[in-house]
């Protein structure tokens, strides 16, 4: 009898774990995918707003700002132009862009590879130059 109850009990802790594996794995995609957009959001936000305040202070002025771009970021697909600042990446569940526009003309680009970079931002005839 004792074995036979035990056996049930395993019997039930197998199918709980078959159960977690696939949950564990949507957990995980939803988590990355919410993880790398709110990176994303807060990379060009920030590069946007400082671009702004830049552009207000007039000639000759310049700064460095220390950013994370995140994993899966795809620097062929991303830009800085314009009014646009737009920034391409890959989640478990797709490609995701970030976009932020700024009152100032922005030119420059990013560099590639993933991870915490350093962007300089200048003005260079009456716009804001941004490099990292």
């Amino acid at each position: 009898m004792r074995a036979q109850s035990s056996f049930e009990y395993m019997g039930i802790v197998v199918i709980v774990l078959i159960a977690l594996v696939p949950l564990s794995g949507i957990v995980f995609n939803q988590s990355e995918t919410s993880n790398r957009a709110k990176q994303a959001e807060i990379a060009v936000n920030s590069i946007a707003s400082t671009a702004d305040a830049l552009y207000s202070q007039g000639p000759d002025a310049k700064t460095t700002l220390n950013i994370n771009l995140p994993a899966g970021y795809i620097s062929k697909e991303s830009y800085i132009a314009n009014n646009t600042i737009l920034l391409t990446y890959t989640t478990p569940l797709g490609k995701q862009t970030a976009v932020a526009r700024t009152a100032a003309n922005i030119t420059g680009g990013f560099s590639s590879g993933f991870g915490f970079k350093i962007f300089t931002l200048k003005i260079i005839s009456g716009q804001v130059n941004i490099t990292g």
